[in-house]
């Protein structure tokens, strides 16, 4: 995601091969991008052997983007779009790959294979349903569960609803 003043805009690349650009060119669209997510059992839940009145779920986290697409093919355009998604996911790394790093004539026959999306940004809405609305013995039940079960990601996640 890009953002420029006050608008955000999604950048991806899709293979020409997918009959997506078939549909989304100049389309609203929604995107979901999901976090962590998982089951949760009654039984983690103290106040089950109290008055049984528990039933399975499932926790999430997810945003909705909601905008307008336009897919594009000029190899310029497409080699700007590679170049900025590289530059923002090898940031993290010891010793960053860069598209000098392979030869020209090779970015250009990959290049050739791909059609480049973008998306204006309208609206962007997080949901999150993380047991926030249990009591606090079966909510800390919960978070040991997931613990214990080795969804580590999905129990931080929990927590953090209280702090």
């Amino acid at each position: 995601m890009v953002q420029q003043d006050d608008t955000l805009t999604l950048i991806a690349h899709f293979a020409k091969a997918n009959p997506l650009a078939d549909y989304v060119n100049g389309a609203d669209v929604m995107i979901l991008f999901y976090g962590e997510q998982g089951y949760i059992t009654p039984n983690w839940y103290p106040s089950k052997h109290v008055h049984h009145r528990h039933v399975p779920t499932w926790n999430y986290e997810v945003v909705q983007v909601r905008g307008r697409a336009s897919v594009f093919d000029d190899v310029k355009g497409l080699m700007r779009a590679v170049g900025t998604l590289t530059n923002i996911h090898e940031s993290t790394q010891d010793t960053p790959w860069k598209m000098k790093d392979a030869p020209a004539d090779y970015l250009a026959e990959e290049i050739q294979g791909i059609l480049g999306l973008t998306i204006d940004v309208g609206e962007m809405i997080g949901k999150f349903k993380l047991s926030q609305n249990r009591e606090q013995g079966d909510f800390d039940s919960v978070v040991q569960g997931l613990t214990d079960s080795g969804q580590m990601g999905l129990a931080e996640a929990v927590a953090r609803t209280r702090g």
